[in-house]
């Protein structure tokens, strides 16, 4: 693609223009008019109506989880600094209400939970065993108990591939000499004779 629907820009043209362009590059003007603050950073300031709304949101939410933790660990409410219980509207007290029924129905579920994850641990260790005692009778056949050669030994993919397979037979019908080759024979035969 070519440039030529781009611009001229006033550095081409030369110190001395009689008719100035008003045509100006977008690269020209100003990269960046407000700085972006990092919200990870603690004591970031932020200036803007929006980010002040989202950081009041954002407290708003840390409150409202620690309050929902204490309920469940105590299961009273107490006054958290601030807006404390104010701040809680009526579907998230039925929402803690419906937490802490649940919670009989969880511990059955937690059980069956550590029940597979112990089932699981239990596998896994199985077949760390299992490889161990591989990688011991393949790099190590003496510490093998039968002297079978069940075990099989990993080979470079060098030996499993074709071209080592190949046996290069030469051509017994190839010769340097082109009067006395099979294709010089042929094509007399086939045009002088």
């Amino acid at each position: 693609m070519t440039t030529n629907h781009r611009p001229t820009l006033e550095s081409k043209r030369g110190r001395d223009v009689a008719i100035k362009n008003t045509i100006q590059h977008a690269r020209s003007g100003p990269g960046q008019k407000s700085l972006k603050l990092r919200l990870d950073i603690s004591g970031a300031q932020i200036d803007h109506v929006r980010g002040r709304k989202a950081l009041d949101e954002l407290e708003r939410e840390t409150k409202r989880h620690k309050t929902l933790d204490e309920f469940l660990n105590t299961g009273s409410f107490s006054q958290v600094e601030g807006d404390g219980y104010e701040s809680f509207d009526q579907s998230s007290s039925e929402e803690l209400l419906s937490v802490a029924k649940c919670s009989d129905d969880d511990d059955s579920d937690e059980d069956d939970t550590n029940a597979l994850m112990e089932e699981l641990r239990k596998v896994r260790e199985e077949k760390k065993s299992c490889a161990k005692q591989n990688t011991a009778l393949i790099s190590n056949p003496l510490i093998a108990s039968d002297g079978s050669d069940t075990v099989n030994k990993k080979t470079s993919w060098r030996s499993s591939a074709i071209f080592s397979k190949a046996k290069k037979v030469p051509d017994q019908s190839f010769t340097t000499d082109t009067l006395n080759s099979d294709t010089h024979k042929q094509f007399l035969a086939k045009y002088f004779r």
